[in-house]
């Protein structure tokens, strides 16, 4: 990922909390804080790798009612690294991903402040790479592509207070890339605890 890429995604991310910060109260906003494990998978014709790393987030959201909400989130699911053997030298990867997210969050209200969560949406997803080789060990290739595609997710959700709710969701998301013109796909199945406050 580069600087100005960062940039992008750090002001996307500030202005989400602005925004919920300063909404009035019982306005139907809120804001969530995620932080979690991704598991991360690229398949590119006959190679594999694969990996978990940490993932964190923040998202924004406008519930209609008790039932249905429009969420606003960015994700970054963090670097898994992988390695493969070709003509006997080794080619070192360092796999990067995020994305933002649009969708909807239906909630099914079960019990004692307990409901089961399920989402659906659309991702603008980035993915970036860092190739190393043994027979060149001061150089680094950087490359990556982008694109949009969908994501789902299942949770369960506890509200402890009309304000405060927690979470443990997941979500997964499949991205049709392409890299010098070979299509391949990347997976992240995410698995995040949340924390949110409800304006």
């Amino acid at each position: 990922m580069n600087r100005h890429d960062m940039r992008n995604k750090l002001l996307i991310a500030g202005a989400l909390c602005v925004f919920a910060a300063n909404v009035s109260a019982d306005s139907g906003f809120s804001i969530d804080i995620l932080a979690g494990n991704a598991y991360q998978k690229t398949e590119i014709q006959d190679l594999s790798f694969s990996g978990s790393s940490l993932s964190l987030g923040v998202r924004t959201a406008y519930a209609f009612n008790d039932y249905l909400a429009a969420e606003l989130s960015y994700i970054h699911y963090g670097e898994v690294k992988g390695s493969y053997h070709f003509d006997g030298d080794e080619y070192k990867e360092n796999i990067e991903s995020s994305s933002i997210n649009l969708g909807l969050k239906g909630s099914f209200p079960i019990q004692n402040g307990f409901s089961a969560v399920g989402r659906l949406g659309v991702s603008r997803w980035d993915y970036n790479v860092k190739e190393t080789y043994s027979f060149s060990p001061g150089e680094t290739l950087k490359f990556g592509d982008e694109g949009i595609d969908l994501y789902y997710g299942l949770g369960a959700e506890y509200r402890a207070s009309n304000s405060m709710r927690i979470a443990l969701e997941y979500t997964y998301l499949s991205m049709g890339a392409e890299l010098n013109n070979v299509d391949f796909d990347h997976t992240v199945g995410n698995l995040a605890l949340s924390l949110g406050y409800t304006f």
